[in-house]
């Protein structure tokens, strides 16, 4: 049993049960674009941005759909302005959200991307999609503890002044997703599978929220031993340890506040 221990410890790792991102709604509405046009001639639920007296098309096509029957394509002929769809949303505050996408484009500016941006906060992130296809990386974004409102967006930039044949160019999109990413309200790390009687517990409580009261609680054989901590936002080092852990089964456990995790554990004697 003397390489117990060691194996324990690469094994130590305790998670909150929650459910998986592709469980969760796709707050987009009309993200592949199968719903048709609306009298202003654009994707039901979007809006067409057009500014700088920029020269583009929007319309809906079958080439590069992924998803049902059509894609949305953009498509900028001039080197002024920009060209671009949007949507807009209100999201939970103080809360993690992912952003997918699936594309296609033929131009070379950087600028022509996918994004989210929060009004009035520094809350803004973009994505390329890339030239001749590929994969497209997700948007993870945490937004404003306060600030709701939220713009999805994606199209063809341009520049005001400069006549930059690089921001003219097509781009295809399907399959636009926002999903809130699970809440996870509390890890245990840094806990093993096994413990030998005469050891002691250590590991951290990662806590998202406020601040509060955890009690840290093994149980084992009808005896039990706790221990009350008080955790702070941010990861947070415990220690449980007396003379001899009652042997057998057991679960540690953390409630309090914003956390309810467990994890189940083995505690055995020496001359095992």
């Amino acid at each position: 049993m003397n390489d117990m221990k060691l194996i324990s410890t690469l094994l130590a790792l305790g998670l909150a049960s929650v459910l998986s991102a592709a469980e969760m709604p796709n707050l987009i509405k009309n993200g592949s674009f199968e719903e048709g046009l609306d009298k202003n001639g654009a994707p039901k639920h979007w809006i067409i941005d057009r500014n700088d007296k920029v020269d583009g098309v929007v319309k809906l096509v079958p080439e590069h759909a992924t998803h049902g029957k059509v894609a949305v394509f953009l498509h900028k002929k001039n080197t002024r302005g920009s060209l671009y769809l949007r949507q807009k949303l209100h999201l939970k505050p103080n809360t993690d959200y992912i952003l997918e996408v699936k594309g296609y484009r033929e131009s070379g500016h950087r600028w022509h991307s996918v994004a989210m941006r929060q009004p009035d906060t520094r809350n803004i992130a973009h994505s390329k999609i890339p030239v001749d296809g590929g994969a497209i990386t997700p948007i993870k974004f945490h937004t404003d503890v306060k600030k709701t409102l939220c713009y999805v967006y994606f199209g063809l930039w341009g520049y005001t002044k400069e006549n930059n044949k690089g921001t003219i160019g097509k781009m295809w999109v399907d399959e636009v997703v926002l999903r809130e990413l699970p809440r996870i309200t509390g890890r245990l790390k840094g806990i093993a599978h096994y413990y030998y009687a005469s050891d002691g517990i250590k590991g951290s409580l990662f806590s998202l929220d406020h601040t509060g009261k955890v009690t840290l609680k093994v149980t084992a054989q009808g005896k039990s031993v706790s221990k009350e901590i008080t955790v702070k936002p941010g990861e947070n080092s415990f220690t449980i340890s007396w003379k001899d852990f009652p042997v057998g089964h057991a679960c540690l456990s953390a409630k309090g506040g914003n956390i309810d995790v467990e994890q189940k554990i083995m505690i055995q004697s020496v001359r095992e």
